[in-house]
């Protein structure tokens, strides 16, 4: 549905639906210079992220700018609520014991890519008020 949403709404641009650990519905010959991935790598499991990461290795060329954005730590959830609490955001409260996120870390990060990319941490911009410590955003760059 989300999909159909979108091609209404751009459909000068071509949607693919493809599971993110295999990557296997790009084109071989792909001209991919950037990509963004926002909110979804701690949805997959450790093993996930790391094959998440061989597929981009694969489907990438050299230099191609790899944002990965809204990565939660292990201080997510407190500073999350906190968050909440202080905007007053109405929506329904999440049980810490339900998430199944995986709570990744840059040390996690860097032995599953180095191999394969240059990694940079970058941080949002200053002005947003969400708590710095529950997030880590960085930029790969193939190598």
């Amino acid at each position: 549905k989300t999909i159909a949403i979108a091609e209404k709404r751009l459909p000068h641009c071509t949607f693919i639906v493809d599971d993110i650990t295999k990557l296997t519905k790009l084109p071989a010959n792909n001209k991919f210079s950037h990509v963004i991935s926002y909110g979804v790598i701690h949805y997959l499991s450790e093993k996930g992220v790391a094959d998440f990461f061989a597929a981009l290795s694969r489907v990438t060329k050299k230099g191609t700018r790899i944002v990965i954005c809204r990565v939660p730590n292990k201080n997510y959830y407190n500073s999350y609520q906190e968050f909440r609490r202080r905007r007053n955001l109405n929506r329904k409260l999440v049980v810490k014991d339900q998430l199944q996120w995986t709570w990744i870390s840059e040390d996690f990060i860097r032995r599953h890519v180095e191999k394969n990319f240059e990694f940079m941490p970058i941080l949002p911009l200053l002005q947003l008020e969400f708590p710095l410590k529950a997030f880590f955003d960085f930029v790969l760059i193939r190598k």
